[in-house]
């Protein structure tokens, strides 16, 4: 019984871990996004403060990411 218990409370705090990942994942993609809309283009500027398309593709999913990264 003292097993069930202890692999019962395993479980809940893997469930637990993987809620405050997806929370986590949530708040970077709203900041990300925030980033990318608000970060000026700044093709003037030298490339480490060209950083409009990372953040643009931070806020994105992978797979969104790339098509949008090769697209036209």
């Amino acid at each position: 019984m003292l097993r069930l218990a202890a692999a019962a409370a395993g479980n809940m705090s893997a469930a637990g871990a993987l809620g405050v990942a997806s929370a986590a994942l949530i708040i970077a993609i709203a900041a990300f996004g925030m980033l990318g809309r608000m970060y000026p283009k700044a093709d003037w500027a030298p490339r480490m403060f060209r950083a409009k398309s990372t953040f643009q593709a931070l806020a994105r999913t992978s797979v969104d990411a790339y098509f949008h990264s090769v697209s036209i």
